[in-house]
């Protein structure tokens, strides 16, 4: 098998599966890339593109891999979804997949980010998915796929990306980083790439980051249910209360069930002295609210129901 993705770190099962398409030219029409921020989504799901339209095997000094590597190949089309995907983006790419390959065997369309896909543009993809053009691949890249269609992550096949282990990110950046650095901010790094290098190179950044999992750790270990309301209050003042949940939401839930795996973000030190029944309870009701980060719901009334439940139960 080819060694298409050598630069990819930590995600050896999901490029396997992807080299091994590759080289039996057996790919699908669309593909869902998931994981959470920073773990490499989008420069798989690129590197993937590339080596589709290329169609051999992908040597940096093609012609056809030079030009995708410029952002100027023309059977490669790109939404980057960060600020929104509306209906007019999504038919404007559906008329462009619809064409025939300028120079490639093969069209990709990659979609960014689709978590903030709209209903209308996310209905418009939908029809595309299910009646595919025969020479267009297309590549969606999200954080979950509960933040999604159920119709459109079953059309798809989907590539679930981990997060990726604490010894493979220092190897990955001692080439950059002094060793002591990279392991100050791996405990609040939650097994991303992206968000450690964000956290090496920002400082301010970085005293924002560990403020929030200091209040975290304060909300969940903390048996004063007073106290757990003034947490949610200050982050409803200063308007940040969406990072919060956020932040309790893809940081928390693999150090709350032992089912998914080593925490990457919390130690046992941590989250002692939190019973696992109740760890039960606050991951339930963190995943039951998990799609409320994308609509206009009040997330202050959500945490403190929360809290007294938790308190309750407790």
């Amino acid at each position: 098998m080819s060694n298409y993705f050598k630069n990819v770190v930590g995600q050896s099962r999901s490029t396997k599966i992807l080299a091994s398409h590759l080289d039996s030219r057996l790919i699908s029409h669309a593909y869902l890339f998931l994981g959470r921020e920073g773990v490499g989504k989008e420069y798989l799901a690129k590197e993937f593109a590339r080596y589709i339209i290329c169609g051999n095997k992908g040597e940096d000094d093609c012609p056809s891999c030079v030009r995708f590597k410029k952002g100027i190949h023309p059977d490669f089309i790109f939404i980057d979804g960060f600020d929104g995907i509306k209906i007019d983006q999504i038919r404007e790419v559906v008329e462009r997949i619809n064409l025939t390959p300028s120079v490639s065997k093969k069209k990709v369309l990659l979609i960014s980010g689709a978590e903030n896909i709209g209903i209308e543009a996310a209905n418009a993809l939908l029809k595309t998915l299910e009646e595919p053009p025969a020479d267009s691949v297309i590549l969606i890249t999200s954080r979950s796929e509960k933040r999604l269609p159920e119709t459109i992550v079953s059309r798809t096949q989907v590539i679930k990306l981990n997060d990726i282990p604490k010894n493979e990110i220092e190897k990955a950046l001692l080439y950059s980083y002094p060793k002591e650095e990279i392991e100050s901010v791996l405990s609040i790094s939650g097994g991303s790439m992206g968000e450690c290098i964000r956290l090496l190179t920002d400082k301010k950044y970085r005293l924002k980051q560990e403020e929030i999992r200091n209040d975290v750790i304060s909300f969940l270990k903390n048996n004063s249910v007073l106290d757990r309301f003034k947490i949610v209050e200050k982050y409803e003042k200063n308007k940040s209360i969406k990072t919060f949940f956020s932040f309790l939401t893809d940081r928390v839930l693999g150090s709350l069930i032992s089912d998914y795996g080593e925490s990457t973000e919390f130690s046992e030190k941590d989250l002692k002295s939190i019973s696992a029944s109740r760890k039960k309870i606050i991951a339930e009701k963190i995943l039951k609210n998990y799609r409320n980060l994308d609509y206009n719901i009040n997330l202050r009334i959500i945490l403190e129901e929360m809290i007294l439940e938790d308190s309750l139960n407790g």
